[in-house]
């Protein structure tokens, strides 16, 4: 029996004519069975990550979007000025907080549900272009890849971002069957929603503009009406947010002014192309954020706005790719190679260690992403003949894959790329299926085989990968761990960290760490001399030995660390008050004076030394010089903790502590009037809770 028009179109490569589009519309118990698989695999994985360290105390950017969304849940201002990062993810988890509380669970279980709406929109939309048979296997792909399985139970925005990119997805395909105002407006709407998530997906607007324009003159139908509903249709999100950063920040920022530094965290001479650090910034997250702003403003000598930040560093990454074209080509070329990887590069998370080490049965799931990928581009090399068809799918995987490779790659930002593979690897499934039922074993075959040689090429270059994630797996095991109060567990975790990877220096820092919290004291200092053979300028290990020597008297072997602090590229100030500390405890008290001094005259931003100078003076009754340090103190504290360079939670009480000294040191000085100022700001100290840096 000769195939139905639909089956011989879509078996020489074209997609479903716009008549049979719409065949299947609805749901069918196959349908319901693989959403219903997509949400009990995520929600089993949730169950089953409770009990990791890191499930209940998250750190990085899931974090910062708890943060947020508290703030956002309590009414409370958390970002003053232009938002950093669009917004829409944080106030989805601030509103799904005012319903379920702070019970992280049932925000990711809530997650789930997104995971299980995303993949019934892949059947939908692999349905209504290559058929009910490409829907099923489209689905049940997308529902059992581990990587989305995983990522839909963080507390990140692809959670969110996919199902909204995939909707938008939808109503572009409805909007080129038929060319008018409310699919325009609905894709519109659904794609600046998608923004306000992530803007990067903006890229795509273009392509869509210019594939809705051939599409409309092919219909003989005008695309002006449809492409003004278009944008208007994106603006309804936008827009707010736009008018509320240029109400706060006095400029026109269109969602967020993050874009400048993630260009070139992913585009300088230090790159890796993989790597979310600022060069020359600190690891924390609040830490790396104002330490970027400090470092733009320090090279233009002067303060900056939050666009002109971003300006500042979208200036140096072309002038990288001016000054150095092979690197940034080479640096490309690399970021492109880890894109079609068969490895989930991990940003704040080890997605694999993470995954079987909560769930080992998740090692069973089939679907990883080299088999998605490899699928996913042989489906769409065999509908390159109506390419017409489904533009929206293609142009969006080319731009948005686009988008990560120019910025810099991890697993979950090209995550949303990957439901549209799942896409086209079911139309290659559905084109397999019918070769085989027509006998065209052959082709089935060779398919196969190409298919197999691509999963094979992806998985080049991973195994030093493999390796350095295990490692770095046990790594951030072991630091949950420690911040979670159980140090042995720790440093068992880190100890394996190592003896997978001798060089991961980081991991010898924080064993030693782990096993201070022990009073291991000797084999902390082993660990944090290794670390500091791996790394000589760790300025953190650095001050770590120097406590650790102070700790235990050893003020002999403190001159050595103090000059290798000056040669690690800080300033000699960190040098001169760990010289302070020695001589202060020492009993040298002229000498730790001097000393303090110094430090604090060269570096009057770091507050500890100027600080430790007032206290020294204290017994002295020298109070003007005692109220010169301290006041020098509080102004340093006072702009560390608006910049986010100290953290309000770890100085609370040395600030209380300042201000009682510094009144007392006012009122002995003969100014009761500055007294009074400084007991009021003491007991307004006392009386606010810890917040955010």
């Amino acid at each position: 029996m000769p195939p139905s028009h639909r089956q011989a179109t879509l078996s020489s490569g074209g997609a479903a004519p716009a008549e049979t589009a719409s065949a299947g519309r609805g749901w069918t118990g196959a349908t319901f069975a693989v959403v219903l698989v997509a949400f009990m695999l995520r929600a089993w994985f949730v169950w089953s990550y409770r009990g990791f360290p890191l499930a209940g105390a998250p750190v990085m950017d899931e974090r910062y979007h708890l943060d947020w969304a508290r703030a956002f849940s309590s009414s409370q201002t958390f970002v003053e000025g232009p938002y950093f990062r669009a917004p829409l993810y944080p106030w989805f988890l601030g509103m799904a907080m005012d319903v379920f509380g702070e019970n992280l669970t049932a925000l990711r279980l809530l997650q789930s549900g997104l995971g299980a709406l995303a993949t019934w929109l892949v059947i939908r939309i692999a349905r209504s272009l290559f058929g009910h048979a490409a829907g099923l296997i489209a689905g049940g792909l997308y529902a059992t890849l581990w990587i989305s399985v995983f990522y839909d139970s963080q507390l990140l925005l692809e959670s969110l971002a996919i199902p909204l990119y995939l909707s938008a997805l939808w109503a572009a395909l409805w909007l080129w069957r038929e060319v008018r105002v409310l699919p325009a407006v609905a894709t519109g709407v659904c794609l600046g929603l998608g923004a306000i998530c992530r803007p990067n997906v903006l890229l795509v607007l273009p392509l869509l503009a210019l594939g809705l324009i051939l599409r409309a003159r092919t219909a003989h139908a005008s695309a002006w009406p449809a492409l003004f509903a278009l944008l208007g249709g994106l603006a309804l999100p936008i827009l707010p947010i736009t008018l509320r950063n240029a109400r706060v920040g006095g400029e026109a920022i269109l969602i967020s002014s993050q874009a400048g530094v993630n260009l070139w965290i992913g585009n300088n001479p230090a790159s890796d192309g993989i790597t979310a650090i600022v060069p020359g910034t600190r690891e924390d997250w609040w830490g790396g954020y104002y330490d970027s702003i400090q470092m733009a403003e320090r090279e233009s000598g002067r303060k900056l706005s939050a666009g002109e930040v971003s300006q500042f560093y979208v200036n140096k990454s072309v002038a990288f790719a001016r000054q150095d074209p092979r690197a940034f080509l080479a640096l490309l070329g690399k970021k492109l190679r880890w894109f079609v990887s068969d490895w989930e590069l991990p940003n704040n998370e080890e997605p694999l260690f993470v995954a079987r080490y909560s769930a080992p049965w998740m090692r069973f799931l089939p679907v990883g992403t080299g088999l998605l990928l490899a699928a996913g581009l042989l489906g769409l090399f065999l509908q390159r003949r109506a390419w017409r068809e489904h533009w929206p799918l293609w142009t969006f995987l080319l731009a948005y894959s686009a988008s990560v490779v120019l910025f810099f790659v991890n697993a979950r930002y090209r995550l949303p790329v990957l439901p549209v593979l799942a896409i086209y690897a079911g139309a290659l499934g559905a084109s397999w299926l019918r070769a085989l039922n027509e006998r065209r074993r052959g082709q089935v075959a060779a398919g196969a085989a190409i298919l197999v040689a691509l999963v094979a090429l992806s998985k080049v270059g991973t195994a030093d990968m493999r390796r350095r994630g295990e490692s770095n797996g046990w790594l951030i095991l072991g630091q949950a761990q420690a911040r979670a109060g159980d140090a042995a567990a720790a440093v068992e975790s880190l100890e394996r960290a190592i003896a997978i990877d001798p060089g991961a220096w980081i991991a010898h820092r924080a064993l030693a760490s782990a096993l201070i919290q022990e009073q291991r004291f000797v084999d902390a200092e082993d660990a944090l001399r290794r670390a500091l053979k791996l790394r000589p300028k760790d300025v953190i290990a650095l001050e770590s030995l120097g406590d650790l020597l102070l700790d235990h008297n050893r003020f002999g072997d403190i001159e050595a660390v103090a000059q290798q602090l000056e040669s690690a590229g800080s300033t000699a100030a960190k040098a001169e008050y760990l010289r302070g500390r020695a001589a202060h405890k020492s009993g040298a008290l002229a000498a730790a004076e001097a000393a303090y001094a110094r430090a604090a005259e060269l570096d009057p931003a770091d507050w500890r030394s100027a600080y430790a100078l007032g206290v020294l003076r204290e017994p002295k009754a020298d109070w003007q010089q005692t109220r010169a340090a301290l006041e020098q103190a509080l102004r340093a504290l006072r702009a560390g903790l608006g910049t986010g360079t100290v953290q309000e939670s770890s100085t609370r009480k040395y600030l209380l502590d300042l201000l009682m000294r510094l009144a007392t040191a006012q009122e002995r000085a003969g100014d009761p009037a500055a007294a009074q100022r400084t007991r009021a700001e003491l007991e307004a100290a006392a009386r606010e809770p810890t917040g955010k840096p």
